[in-house]
């Protein structure tokens, strides 16, 4: 925790005495869709230095917000992952995310990478127009594989590839920034082989449908 507080009697000044340093809220951001290096999480946030990236992961550590674990082997990398208690942030940086969307512009010129994207996704699906159709969807983000697992309605995004997908979608993170801000479509990156979409047609369809895109 940063030595500044707020000092009031409040639920959000103590949250915020927590997670509302600058690079916070993101480094959680990041986390939601799974452990990442040290390196990874560098490169995710370009204008943090390493420096002060190390002193957020430490003081989220002490707050019990982060943890560093290990990967099995063959990987064998340290990794920092939220803990449960980190994970309870979830809903807050998903209301925050889609409250920013309406906000965004040009995604020209702005940083964004897998990470970013994909919790953008889940922003989105977390309370769509239309739900999706229950099942698991691959996704994969500048060869990083992701998953939208959607059950009773209710859809999430997690780092990883699910085992049994009913479907396959596969991109760059500058094609599916530019569909997000308009200035691409779903239909010329498919045609251009920028974007691929395979297995079950409905929820490939709907999942298009809940994001407001047409392909």
């Amino acid at each position: 925790m940063s030595d500044r507080t707020y000092g009031q009697f409040c639920g959000l000044a103590a949250a915020l005495d927590v997670i509302g340093e600058r690079w916070s809220m993101l480094l959680v951001r990041n986390l939601l869709v799974g452990p990442q290096r040290f390196s990874d999480l560098s490169a995710g946030l370009p204008g943090l230095s390493t420096a002060l990236l190390a002193g957020r992961l430490k003081a989220l550590e002490a707050a019990g917000v982060v943890t560093k674990g290990r990967l099995p082997p063959p990987a064998a990398s340290s990794v920092y992952e939220l803990t449960d208690e980190g994970r309870r942030l979830a809903p807050a940086v998903l209301e925050l995310a889609r409250w920013g969307l309406d906000r965004l512009g040009a995604s020209d010129g702005q940083h964004y990478d897998a990470s970013s994207l994909a919790v953008g996704l889940w922003a989105r699906l977390d309370d769509p127009p239309v739900p999706l159709i229950d099942g698991d969807i691959a996704v994969t983000v500048d060869g990083r594989p992701f998953g939208v697992r959607t059950d009773n309605g209710r859809s999430s995004v997690f780092g990883g590839a699910p085992s049994k997908p009913c479907a396959s979608i596969a991109a760059d993170s500058r094609t599916l920034a530019a569909i997000s801000d308009g200035t691409d479509s779903v239909s010329d990156a498919m045609s251009q082989g920028r974007l691929s979409a395979v297995g079950n047609p409905k929820h490939i369809a709907r999942l298009l449908e809940a994001l407001g895109l047409s392909s």
